[in-house]
């Protein structure tokens, strides 16, 4: 099934995560014929939080999002309309936007 997979994507894993063990993340990244940078094994975010790294370490989960939607994004020139109304423009205003997408968006 995973072989199947067609769009770019990412496996993303934190080094110090025990629910989901970068064993696993490595696994199934090798079953996937599109990983980000012609890759085959999963992306991984040092982080002594654990699980709790994907929600502590904002600034390097959201790169990793940024990198794979450089990839899936920009081939059809346009933004998605719920997304057209927030500026991606460093530095510009986004006022009413949640931190979390704030800093993705930003």
């Amino acid at each position: 099934v995973l072989g199947a997979i067609s769009a770019p994507t990412l496996v993303l894993g934190i080094d110090s995560d025990r629910l989901f063990p970068l064993e696993q993340q490595h696994e199934l990244a090798q079953h996937i014929p599109t990983l980000l940078d012609g890759a085959n094994h999963a992306t991984v975010i040092s982080s002594p939080f654990g699980h709790d790294g994907f929600l502590i370490e904002a600034e390097a989960v959201g790169e990793e999002i940024r990198r794979l939607l450089a990839q899936t994004i920009p081939f059809s020139g346009t933004m998605h309309p719920k997304l057209s109304a927030y500026s991606t423009t460093p530095g510009a205003s986004n006022e009413g936007l949640g931190d979390p997408i704030r800093q993705f968006l930003g």
